[in-house]
């Protein structure tokens, strides 16, 4: 059911997709759905949620491999940019689609995804020390203020993306931030 209604939000928009429409696709019952979920909110909220656990599972084996700093961040990025955001034809990425359409609508919409990019910043620092660590990073940096900027950066290359439909704002982006740490 949850992996449906991210279709649907993705490919339809959070406002042009029904409980209705979810029941229907779904083939499950419209009481065991209201069961679980008691608004759409609760479907969305519950399809980010969802979105982040799968997220967080590949983001916690990346960190702890044994790749350099470069290929961590890539990676992470491709992660949270994943192939979805490409396919501007069914919607674009999950986070920043149902950011722009839910977010001021609902807070809780909004403060979930929030969460989930600040919750990022500390998964980015040991990404930068694994980099120092292993003397792939020589400048000195202040770790922190590094990860907000790449975060920072992440988010608002995403937004771009998604507005535009032009994955270059997310390529040149790392491309940047990595050179800068060269």
């Amino acid at each position: 059911m949850i992996e449906i209604a991210a279709r649907l939000f993705l490919e339809k928009g959070y406002h042009l997709t029904s409980m209705d429409e979810v029941v229907h696709v779904s083939g499950i019952s419209k009481s065991n759905i209201y069961y679980h979920f008691k608004n759409k909110e609760e479907l969305a909220i519950g399809v980010i949620k969802w979105r982040i656990s799968l997220l967080e599972q590949h983001i916690d084996e990346l960190v702890r491999s044994k790749k350099s700093y470069k290929e961590k961040l890539n990676k992470m990025v491709a992660l949270i940019s994943n192939q979805e955001c490409l396919d501007h034809d069914k919607g674009g990425c999950p986070f920043i689609s149902l950011y722009l359409q839910a977010a001021q609508q609902s807070p809780r919409i909004h403060t979930v995804i929030k969460n989930f990019f600040l919750e990022q910043v500390p998964v980015v620092e040991e990404i930068l020390q694994s980099g120092i660590a292993q003397k792939q990073i020589t400048k000195a940096i202040d770790v922190r203020k590094t990860a907000k900027l790449i975060i920072s950066t992440l988010e608002g290359a995403l937004l771009l993306s998604e507005i535009t439909a032009d994955q270059h704002y997310m390529d040149d982006s790392l491309q940047t931030l990595t050179a800068l740490l060269d």
